[in-house]
């Protein structure tokens, strides 16, 4: 049996429309082997029927989850840098300089400085100190015939200086390189139970650029110019140059890939696992490629890795990524 109530009033959508209710109805509504009477809002429009979340949950639609994990609670920061006492000795400088390339008959484009706020703008100076003492940019005093703006980024109290290489970037020839994604790392990986993921740090800037292409990113800033001794963020073939050093590096490891400066080890058991890993390592050691050790995780059974939980039992979303 259902009864049919005429009611009006005025409801209001979830998207703060108003909404004309006619009537209400109150039905059974059954799922599996649960049956629970609800009443229903009669609207004279087209409009999908809409239950509560509390009514889905006594349901069982859905199940309420007061507790998550983070990946934090996954996994701790572990203590490679005591396994591998040899990885502390690299420079974080990887072989080779590399080049890049622009289209023939490009016009170089200088760009005044940005003003910084005051409130930064001295943070922003002892950072560009700091970078130039460990060799990541130089002084400029030549005339160029590129010249960046710089940008500054406060993340909490650090600060970040890029460069804002638009014009650069729309005559750099890209390197065509094949980037990677997660779904073209887990087919690789199909019986793994034990994982460990290292992250390269400072990214990039482990990369030297030879001296021509250095002179391309220079770039103004309150104290002058300066330019990138170092492959800079926001060059637009940065990636493509990053991924193929780290497939080069890692060429022949079974068991190990990278997405840019993440490095996955996949093992289907404790033995097969450390063996890669000491394979990376001994790689890793050889290229000078200098680990972030706070954010490496080793021999888990579960890492997050490019926006996912890897586990033995497949590819989860990772909870800090969709937590609202």
């Amino acid at each position: 049996m259902f009864e049919i109530t005429d009611s009006k009033k005025i409801l209001k959508s979830y998207t703060g429309h108003k909404i004309q209710q006619i009537g209400k109805i109150r039905l059974p509504v059954i799922f599996k082997d649960r049956e629970i009477y609800e009443t229903f809002e009669i609207v004279d429009m087209e409009q999908d029927n809409i239950i509560s979340g509390d009514f889905a949950e006594s349901l069982n639609l859905v199940k309420r989850i007061d507790t998550i994990d983070t990946i934090e609670e996954i996994a701790k920061p572990n203590e490679l840098s005591h396994d591998f006492p040899e990885l502390i000795k690299t420079s974080g400088t990887l072989p080779g300089e590399y080049r890049l390339t622009v289209a023939e008959n490009a016009k170089g484009v200088v760009h005044a400085p940005r003003r910084i706020p005051a409130a930064i703008k001295e943070k922003a100076i002892t950072e560009l100190r700091n970078m130039e003492e460990n060799g990541y940019i130089t002084k400029v005093e030549e005339p160029t015939e590129w010249v960046s703006s710089m940008v500054v980024a406060l993340r909490k109290d650090k600060v970040r200086i890029c460069i804002d290489p638009k014009d650069l970037n729309e005559v750099i020839q890209r390197e065509n390189y094949p980037l990677k994604t997660i779904e073209d790392v887990i087919p690789l990986i199909p019986d793994a139970k034990v994982f460990s993921v290292l992250d390269a740090k400072s990214g990039f800037l482990q990369i030297k650029l030879e001296e021509p292409s250095s002179y391309l990113t220079t770039f103004n800033t309150p104290i002058g110019r300066y330019r990138w001794l170092r492959l800079p963020f926001g060059i637009k073939s940065a990636p493509e140059i990053y991924q193929r050093i780290m497939d080069q590096m890692l060429e022949g490891i079974i068991g190990a890939t990278a997405i840019i400066d993440d490095i996955l080890i996949a093992g289907r058991n404790m033995e097969e696992h450390d063996k890669i890993l000491k394979q990376v390592v001994e790689r890793a050691t050889k290229h000078n490629l200098r680990l972030n050790f706070d954010k490496c995780f080793v021999r888990k059974a579960k890492v997050a890795y490019m926006g996912h939980v890897i586990t033995d039992k497949g590819l989860l979303p990772d909870p800090a990524k969709i937590r609202l």
